[in-house]
């Protein structure tokens, strides 16, 4: 097969092979001769590389090579250690707050019977509609039996990019109207979101909460032990660990808020 066939069809696979292979033992040899034990990170950056367009060509391939190292770490005197237990004591208060707020996520909404009422914010809608454009009806913009919450902020997914730049006509009717109303008993609340009853979702209540306190402890403990580590113990960490470290801690510490 021609030199330039074989180039045009297999070059880039041909280097790619070649690139990954030459770092690969080049790197380990390298690690071996200067006696790395453990690193982190390695980073390659290619410098140039040969010239495969012409046959019989003699090229460098140069890339260079960066990598931080893991420190020597001091022994650590495990005795010396006491960090402070931590208990959480789940209050009547805590599973009240637990409920309200599932009663708040899940109304209970009941249809009202009354013609003369106006709707409001917060309420319910069941409606049929139907939109056009041009005295067309356009994909998505009709629908029956609707479930349209007020005030919240949203209708129908896309229906904004479907009409930018244009005029639509709706024609919309209510079927009917349903405002939030108190649960009959606590078993409704439980049901309301799959529970068979109250003291199934009492227990769910507890255990959530009792998971969010496990977390939160578990990072207070973890945060004690590394003011210990950082007072009393000194080594340079990597740079990147360290990046790391602080962005996984920042998360979950948000998520909690």
């Amino acid at each position: 097969m021609p030199y330039d066939l074989v180039v045009a069809n297999y070059k880039n696979e041909a280097l790619e092979y070649v690139i990954n292979n030459t770092i690969d033992y080049c790197s380990s040899d390298l690690m071996k001769k200067i006696e790395v034990k453990s690193h982190i990170y390695p980073k390659v950056d290619v410098i140039s590389l040969p010239d495969l367009g012409k046959e019989n060509e003699e090229g460098n391939f140069v890339y260079k090579l960066s990598f931080e190292s893991m420190p020597e770490v001091p022994v650590i005197d495990l005795d010396k250690i006491n960090l402070k237990k931590i208990e959480a004591k789940i209050e009547e208060e805590d599973i009240k707050e637990f409920i309200d707020s599932i009663k708040t996520k899940f109304p209970n909404f009941g249809s009202v019977d009354d013609a003369s009422y106006q709707a409001k914010d917060g309420d319910k809608l069941i409606i049929d509609f139907e939109g056009r454009i041009r005295n067309k009806l356009f994909q998505g913009g009709s629908s029956k039996n609707f479930a349209v919450n007020l005030g919240s902020g949203t209708f129908i997914n896309g229906f904004e990019d479907q009409l930018t730049g244009q005029e639509a006509d709706f024609s919309v009717r209510v079927n009917e109207i349903q405002i939030a109303k108190d649960f009959e008993n606590d078993d409704e609340i439980a049901k309301s979101i799959g529970f068979k009853d109250y003291s199934l979702l009492i227990n769910h209540a507890k255990k959530m909460i009792g998971d969010q306190c496990t977390e939160m402890r578990n990072l207070l403990i973890k945060k004690e032990l590394f003011d210990y580590l950082d007072a009393n113990y000194s080594f340079d960490l990597p740079t990147d660990i360290v990046k790391q470290e602080q962005q996984r801690m920042e998360g979950e510490l948000g998520a909690q808020k």
